[in-house]
């Protein structure tokens, strides 16, 4: 009798620890899936009716518009590149909340597309077109910190956007 209660018990405990080794799984998948999740703001940018942007910046001013959409087109190859990229899952709340504030702090690990990336999403929302009149465009800027830095990103940049060197320029 006592090595069949034995025999219980570790029955018992092996599948105790069964179980808890299968929630311990089933957490860290909800956790990837959770992570791998994009960001759906409740009213995507491209979606919004034209409209001011609520500060006193230039941007709010009547001869801008916020909601144009400038669509750009690239090779299959390059867009799977470029949704990998870790800011990728960032893009409608990085807009949304540039769109709504003066000063955004954007901070995010060497190599997520901070400097590539954040440039185009905010051309391609319509961040930088003029509406009225002589109304001058805004400009995206981007800083580095050294020269060959800032030359690369230009770049990356241009050929990203299928403008060659039209885009960004050599610092002097």
């Amino acid at each position: 009798p006592s090595s069949d209660a034995t025999n219980l018990e570790q029955k018992e405990k092996a599948s105790r620890e069964a179980e808890q080794k299968a929630e311990k799984e089933a957490a860290e998948e909800l956790k990837r899936a959770a992570a791998k999740t994009r960001y759906v703001p409740s009213q995507p940018p491209v979606l919004r009716q034209p409209g001011l942007a609520p500060s006193s910046s230039p941007r709010s001013l009547p001869h801008y518009r916020k909601g144009l959409v400038t669509v750009s087109s690239r090779p299959p190859e390059l867009q799977a590149v470029r949704s990998n990229l870790p800011v990728a899952e960032m893009e409608h709340e990085i807009v949304e909340s540039i769109r709504e504030n003066d000063v955004v702090i954007l901070c995010g690990e060497t190599g997520s597309g901070k400097s590539t990336q954040v440039p185009q999403y905010l051309y391609e929302s319509g961040l930088c077109q003029g509406n009225a009149g002589d109304a001058p465009p805004l400009q995206i800027a981007i800083t580095q910190p050294r020269r060959v830095a800032a030359v690369s990103t230009a770049r990356r940049v241009a050929h990203e956007m299928g403008q060659g060197e039209e885009h960004g320029r050599a610092p002097p």
